[in-house]
């Protein structure tokens, strides 16, 4: 056991069992002899009573020293001057409370010798200190730069960031390559419900369900327990949601805009024609710096994938065994579709409803072809590639719906047939106000009249001599079915049509211009209305609007004057567009006198149409009593109509019952036509 209890050359407190010392590596044993030979060379020197005085003050001076040294605890401190505060007050002793001050006879050497040789130890080892210093401070910077340039990003591998899936049929391939992350209203919701769930100190992380309930990346997540598993720089879920939102931002595109894009063998679409066996290559393009700024540090971002999982099955052409069968003539022929050798999955129809009937050599025909219960082998591609299973086969497509187009062929050949050489016209009413009435066929061929339907092309217009009009005609199948075709020309609309002329010999209206040369056309008919007007009033008393005050035995009929009537407002659909009137006085004879009496004769509408006369089988005879009747139904037409004088008088007719008495004789200038009837006898009085 040591009974030095500080180091003689520096100090520092020696324990019982050390043997060296602590602070500066001497011999403990060393220390200890030497004290012991010091304290033989000074007892006879030495007052007892003094000798347990410095005793004493050895104590209390080990006690101070033992306070004021702790070197296991703070480590050396080189004892500076005025290290050591001094005690206030008259009873201060410097031997009793300065340590270096302690005399040889305690044990301790000179007090000034102690000091000397920490300044030392301390000037000859100063320089390694400041090395040690120096090399601990630079450690701790680079400790920290380290720890900031290669351990402060999160490194993320691009496989844990793409989901790449093969679909489809093996050499038919699709693979397709995005982001194995939520849909975008995923996060959205997961944002506000997120803010929702600080509020009411709720977890709302497991929220999703459908297809979102999906495995999606780690560094996608929403889940606050999956995210920090995932972004391990992170030492809470804000700074982990941070880096993912990077991850999920605009910026984070390769030109700082658009997100992350992926490239499937070096295009932005996916890759087709794939079998089992391929390789793909799948690139990550990224904004690096914006990424970085995010503590995101992207690594492997271009790797290669092998093509599994693709169904066993064959591509379908969706027309196999698919023909189309034409019938008819052409011009009227039928489309059929023949699928009796074509795919029972495969659903077919013609693209127009109306397109496989009136077809001609040439023309073409579409057919539709749908893929049933198909399926696309891209979900993003909905008109892209497509499979199906049937029967336990798989099959694919480019498409779901294609078309095919086919030419019409093998229909017979037409003969040419002029439609409308052999027509007629018959017109309604006459120039001026000419209308199409009927487009008389009796002199066509059969085919014509079975198979063609005629019509005005506008019927609106009144029409004159020298005005164009056009017929359309309608060709049905019985007239293509009898193996004939129109030979002329077509509208617009598919119709025939040919352009005619009203001719000089279309019906006309009487007029000032016309009539004087037409009036003797119509003679004949003012003749018949005379001799029935005579015929009729014989043996009776009353004809025609006039009295005879006895029984008419004759009638005399003398034209006075010829009027023409034209209706001023007249129009197509006029009744009356003109009249041709003739005036005559009118003798009436009776068994008691003779009378005379004024008639007014009257055509309605009288037309000539080349050199044949008609009317509209309206006519109208009036005798009047007197002069001032006639003037009167005269003046009555003067409001609505011009009058006109034509012609000249002709001489008049007499109707008269025979007398017995006289001879028949003809007077010049008169006709006269007789009745003959049997008087009866006078009854006498018995």
């Amino acid at each position: 056991m040591n009974t030095i209890k500080f180091c003689l050359k520096c100090g520092h407190p020696v324990g019982p069992e050390d043997k060296f010392c602590l602070g500066c590596g001497a011999n403990i044993a060393d220390m200890q002899a030497q004290q012991g030979a010091a304290s033989v060379g000074g007892q006879n020197t030495v007052n007892p009573t003094v000798q347990n005085t410095q005793n004493t003050q050895n104590t209390q001076n080990t006690q101070n020293t033992q306070n004021t040294f702790q070197p296991q605890q703070q480590g050396f401190q080189q004892p500076q001057q005025g290290g050591f505060q001094q005690p206030q007050g008259a009873a201060f002793q410097p031997q009793q409370n300065n340590f270096y001050a302690a005399q040889p006879q305690a044990g301790f050497g000179a007090p000034g010798a102690a000091v000397k040789t920490g300044d030392n130890w301390f000037k000859k080892n100063l320089k390694l200190i400041i090395i040690i210093a120096s090399v601990l401070v630079v450690g701790i910077i680079a400790f920290f730069v380290i720890k900031n340039v290669f351990f402060k990003y999160e490194k993320i591998d691009a496989k844990d960031l793409i989901k790449v899936q093969f679909n489809g049929i093996d050499s038919a391939g699709v693979a397709t390559a995005k982001l194995n992350k939520y849909s975008d209203s995923t996060y959205k919701y997961s944002d506000a419900t997120s803010a929702l769930s600080d509020y009411l100190d709720y977890d709302y992380d497991d929220y999703s369900s459908g297809d979102d309930k999906d495995a999606v990346s780690g560094y996608f997540e929403i889940s606050e327990k999956k995210l920090l598993a995932a972004y391990k720089k992170a030492s809470k879920k804000d700074d982990a949601v941070k880096m993912r939102n990077a991850l999920l931002s605009e910026n984070a595109g390769p030109d700082g805009k658009g997100g992350l894009k992926i490239l499937i063998n070096g295009e932005e679409k996916n890759a087709t024609g794939l079998k089992n066996g391929d390789k793909v290559t799948i690139k990550l393009e990224f904004n690096e710096t914006y990424l970085k700024d995010n503590n995101i540090k992207i690594e492997n971002a271009e790797y290669e994938v092998e093509v599994e999982g693709l169904k066993t099955g064959s591509k379908v052409d969706l027309f196999k065994g698919v023909d189309v069968k034409f019938t008819g003539v052409s011009g009227q022929g039928y489309a059929e579709l023949d699928t009796s050798n074509a795919q029972s999955f495969v659903r077919y129809s013609f693209s127009d409803s109306s397109a496989y009937r009136r077809l001609s050599n040439g023309d073409k025909v579409v057919v539709v072809a749908r893929l049933r219960y198909a399926q696309a082998v891209d979900e993003s591609d909905p008109q892209g590639p497509v499979w199906v299973e049937y029967d336990g086969n798989y099959y694919t497509a480019d498409k779901a719906t294609e078309e095919k187009e086919f030419t019409v062929s093998g229909l017979t050949e037409l003969k040419k047939m002029d439609i409308f050489e052999n027509i007629k016209i018959e017109y309604r009413n006459a120039v001026p106000y000419l209308r199409i009435a009927k487009i008389n066929t009796d002199d066509c061929p059969q085919e014509v009249k079975n198979g063609i339907r005629f019509y005005m092309d506008d019927n609106s217009k009144d029409l004159k001599v020298g005005d164009k009009f056009t017929i359309k005609a309608y060709v049905t199948n019985a007239f293509t079915s009898s193996g004939y075709e129109p030979d002329g020309q077509k509208d617009e609309d598919g119709y025939y049509f040919k352009e005619f002329t009203v001719g000089d010999d279309a019906p006309v209206y009487l007029t000032k211009n016309n009539s004087t040369a037409a009036i003797d056309k119509f003679k004949a008919k003012y003749e018949e209305i005379i001799k029935n007007t005579t015929d009729e009033g014989i043996d009776r008393t009353y004809v025609a609007g006039f009295s005879a005050g006895g029984k008419i035995t004759g009638m005399t009929f003398k034209e006075t004057k010829t009027m023409l009537f034209e209706n001023n407002e007249a129009s197509s659909y006029s009744t009356a567009k003109c009249w041709i009137v003739k005036q005559y006085v009118v003798t009436v004879a009776t068994d008691k006198e003779t009378k005379t009496a004024y008639a007014l004769i009257k055509l309605r509408n009288p037309v000539l149409t080349g050199d044949e006369a008609s009317f509209d089988d309206r006519s109208e005879i009036n005798i009047y009593s007197s002069e001032d009747y006639l003037s009167r139904a005269i003046d009555n037409y003067n409001n609505n109509y011009t009058i006109t004088t034509i012609g000249s008088a002709q001489p008049a007719t007499t109707t008269a019952k025979p007398d017995e008495s006289k001879p028949d004789e003809t007077t010049p200038g008169e006709t006269t036509t007789t009745k003959t009837t049997e008087k009866p006898e006078e009854t006498q009085a018995a």
